[in-house]
């Protein structure tokens, strides 16, 4: 189930793409400048919205609107965190890396250092739907927690799990029954 490749096992793997990124700021940027030039020369059927979005409050209002959110948007795609956990086999290391060059975090871990790759379960509701996710924790012999996968499917969880105990040859703890667990841990990651 997980990819494979040069002596590693991708885990989770996300890189986000600059030339996407910028294209998708331009594109973002055109968009709000046309609903702003849009709401300053509608006609609406009602004198009161017309005078509103014809003002110059309501002119700077969606401006600065605009440059916040437009601001927000650009540094949020343009920073945003690149994600890579993998086994490196060759090395016989758990390698986590998170975020872009310079805000990044790199955590290595040794195998021997390695205590159990344990199966949570959590859930969150949303819009009258209670969502259960399940997730895949590595604890090191510190019981620090490294949580590298989530999936809704708790027999795709389980499969990755087996597949990542193996390659690490550590037992696999189910938790599941257990709601939220965190147990005497420190999440890392």
């Amino acid at each position: 189930m997980l990819d494979r490749e040069n002596n590693r096992i991708y885990i989770k793997y996300r890189k986000n793409s600059l030339a996407r990124n910028i294209v998708s700021i331009i594109a973002f940027g055109v968009f709000w400048l046309t609903m702003i030039d849009n709401y300053s020369k509608a006609r609406y059927k009602s004198e009161t919205l017309n005078i509103f979005f014809q003002s110059r409050f309501a002119s700077i209002l969606f401006a600065l609107g605009f440059v916040i959110l437009f601001t927000i948007y650009a540094l949020n795609m343009l920073f945003s965190s690149d994600i890579d956990y993998h086994i490196d086999l060759s090395k016989k290391m758990l390698v986590l890396i998170q975020g872009k060059k310079p805000f990044r975090t790199e955590i290595n871990v040794d195998f021997d250092q390695i205590k159990a790759v344990v199966v949570t379960k959590g859930g969150h509701a949303g819009k009258a739907r209670f969502y259960r996710k399940y997730s895949i924790d590595i604890y090191d012999k510190n019981l620090n927690a490294y949580e590298c996968y989530d999936e809704m499917d708790y027999q795709t969880i389980k499969d990755i799990a087996g597949e990542l105990g193996n390659a690490l040859s550590v037992s696999i703890v189910d938790r599941t029954d257990i709601e939220n667990y965190e147990g005497f841990i420190q999440r890392v990651i």
